[in-house]
Parts: C-alpha cells; sequence; structure tokens
C-alpha cells in the first residue's frame, strides 16, 4: 500500500484488505459502524478507539499518528525531546 493520504484513507483500505464492512470492524473494535464511517471520512477517533483500529487491522503506528493532526503534533514533540537527550 502506498502512503496514504489520511488516517480515514488508511483505515478504509486496511479495512477492504481485510474483508471487513464497516459493521463487522466497528463490531471488532466495539464502536458503532456510523463511528467507523465518520473516521473513513476524516474524523479524529479517540485515542482508545485509534489503539484499536491499530490492533484490529494491523496498522503501523508511526504511520496511523503521522496522518492525525493532534496525534503528529505529540509524535514530533516526543521524538524532538529524544533527540535532546
Amino acid at each position: 500500500m502506498t502512503k496514504p493520504e489520511s488516517f480515514g484513507q488508511y483505515v478504509w483500505a486496511a479495512r477492504q484488505d481485510k474483508g471487513y464492512s464497516d459493521r463487522q470492524l466497528g463490531k471488532h473494535v466495539g464502536a458503532a459502524h456510523t463511528t467507523i464511517s465518520r473516521i473513513e471520512n476524516g474524523s479524529i477517533p479517540e485515542p482508545s478507539l485509534f489503539l484499536s483500529l491499530i490492533d484490529a487491522l494491523d496498522l503501523d503506528i508511526i504511520t496511523a499518528v503521522t496522518l492525525i493532526d493532534p496525534y503528529r503534533r505529540i509524535y514530533q514533540r516526543i521524538m524532538t525531546a529524544l533527540e535532546v537527550k
């Protein structure tokens, strides 16, 4: 898979690859299918759902984090702090 443009695109492509419907994925991660649809269309998942999606779809966490602005900023701060040490 080429680098996705958004986290929603990443989730959608991985869900398709796994053969899950939005309802099946939602049931697997404990979310409504409408929540999955909103995420695929650009909504930012809460951290616990974000991690559940990472696990359920075997997503690369670094790629996923860098696709969501608030999470990307946290990641960048962590990486900057690690470089200073």
